[in-house]
């Protein structure tokens, strides 16, 4: 195979704003053939804005065409699961975006499927592919601040400025549809923290490993902000804290992402190290600095690193296909996926019962709160 045939299966947003866009960069490797909507005319538009040559409405249908190598499944959570079976029962090759699933006992048959079939299983985590964490874990490793011990995370959410230049109809058209769903925990989930929160989860697994233990406090469960996580890891001597607050009469410059200030510190035996900037841009810093203590210390600025959101989905959608057309494992696969899922909603878990520490590895048939409620006897 000199080139992956790559279907989309759900022309949202978020189809429009990094996946295609990445699967169209790589066009020596990747080819988009067909897309997949519900709403046809979302799906023709989208063909046209893509140039695929296939439109389907019935992703049953899209997984038995025989031209197509791969998907990517770009669908609300509660699709996510069922799909991606039923695309590695066809013998297809499966990015799921993230998070991968509503629950523990659904990434376990994900992962099964995809074993089964034998097909590459890749979560679309675009951050752990956004330049400065790729940078980031690169300096961790290569020990530039010795052994970390301390992760920090801060997230400030605000609200976004002014845009300064009006949307076409193009790009607000996939927007139709994206919020509603949103809003139904049984399409969607937890909330934010399942949701964009499942990024930061993914951060604290991508730089310093697995956790052991977690404890979680969240002051409004509707908004989920504010909100104060602390952890252990698996290896000795490794701790984290997480802070995520709700400022609404703070202006963030964010471009087209969500308005968050992002800063990551991690501190180890010899340095620290910060990332700066993530979707958005409250610090007018280097996006990757490190401080090295040796001697009379040291400041190293990484200035020189590619900053725009959108480069994370290029990077992780190329990775996607070289994993297919080199045989190889994907960085953030479904074990990866479920461990950090199952960080997630160790969270919830730990919030529901005051801070109470919990097990990610114990989080089994997890259930959200309107699960438990229809469970209770009237």
């Amino acid at each position: 195979m000199d080139r992956v045939k790559v279907a989309i299966i759900g022309c949202g947003v978020m189809s429009h704003y990094g996946h295609a866009p990445g699967y169209l960069s790589y066009r020596d490797k990747a080819e988009l053939v067909a897309v997949c909507d519900t709403v046809k005319a979302t799906a023709e538009q989208s063909a046209r804005d893509w140039g695929a040559r296939k439109v389907y409405t019935d992703y049953k249908e899209l997984l038995k065409d025989d031209e197509i190598d791969a998907v990517d499944i770009v669908l609300p959570h509660y699709l996510h699961a069922p799909v991606t079976i039923a695309a590695a029962e066809a013998g297809k090759h499966v990015t799921v975006q993230k998070p991968m699933a509503m629950n523990d006992r659904e990434a376990d048959e994900m992962i099964a499927a995809t074993r089964k079939a034998g097909v590459k299983f890749m979560i679309s985590e675009s951050e752990v592919f956004y330049p400065p964490y790729a940078k980031a874990k690169e300096l961790i490793e290569s020990g530039e601040i010795g052994e970390p011990s301390v992760l920090r995370l801060a997230n400030k959410y605000g609200i976004k400025r002014p845009q300064t230049t009006e949307r076409t109809p193009q790009q607000r058209k996939p927007q139709e549809g994206y919020i509603p769903w949103r809003g139904d925990p049984k399409l969607f989930g937890g909330g934010s923290l399942f949701g964009g929160g499942y990024h930061k989860f993914a951060h604290i697994i991508f730089l310093l490993g697995e956790v052991e233990e977690v404890r979680a406090w969240i002051d409004n469960m509707e908004r989920q902000a504010p909100h104060v996580m602390m952890w252990k890891y698996k290896a000795k001597g490794k701790y984290g804290v997480m802070e995520t607050t709700m400022s609404p009469e703070m202006h963030i410059d964010a471009e087209d992402r969500a308005p968050i200030g992002e800063t990551v510190e991690v501190t180890g035996s010899s340095g620290i190290l910060w990332v700066t900037r993530c979707e958005g841009r409250v610090r007018k810093e280097p996006p990757v600095i490190v401080y090295k203590g040796e001697g009379h210390g040291q400041t190293i600025s990484y200035d020189n690193i590619e900053t725009n959101y959108k480069e994370g989905f290029k990077r992780m959608t190329h990775h996607f296909i070289d994993c297919i057309l080199e045989d190889k494992q994907p960085i953030f696969n479904g074990e990866i996926g479920k461990k950090t899922l199952q960080l997630c909603l160790s969270v919830y878990k730990s919030a529901q019962m005051n801070g109470e520490a919990v097990r990610p590895d114990d989080i089994i048939d997890w259930k959200w709160l309107w699960e438990q409620r229809q469970e209770k006897p009237i």
